[in-house]
C-alpha cells in the first residue's frame, strides 16, 4: 500500500517549455527596462544627453559661422579680384 501524494509538478513537452522560455525573457527584458525607467537614472540620464547634444550644437553653430564669415570674406575679395581684371 503505497500512498501517493501530488507534487504540483506537471510535465510539458520541449515546444511549450521553448516558449515559456521565450515569454521568461522577454518579460524580464521588460522589467528591466520599467526599473530603468521607473528610477531616476533614465531622466538623469536623458538630461545629460540632452545637455550634451545643445553644447554639441552650440559648437557646430559656432564653426558654421566662422565658415560662412570666411566664405564672406574670400567672396568679397574674388569680386574686387575681378572688378580690378575686368578694369584692365
Amino acid at each position: 500500500n503505497k500512498e501517493v501524494q501530488e507534487t504540483g509538478n506537471v510535465v510539458i513537452s520541449q515546444e511549450d517549455f521553448n516558449a515559456f522560455q521565450k515569454q521568461i525573457e522577454a518579460a524580464q527584458l521588460i522589467k528591466d527596462d520599467y526599473e530603468y525607467i521607473k528610477s531616476d537614472e533614465a531622466l538623469n540620464d536623458l538630461k545629460n544627453e540632452n545637455s550634451r547634444l545643445k553644447e554639441e550644437n552650440k559648437s557646430a553653430f559656432e564653426t558654421l559661422t566662422k565658415a560662412n564669415e570666411g566664405l564672406k570674406k574670400r567672396n568679397e575679395r574674388l569680386d574686387k579680384a575681378t572688378k580690378m581684371l575686368e578694369a584692365t
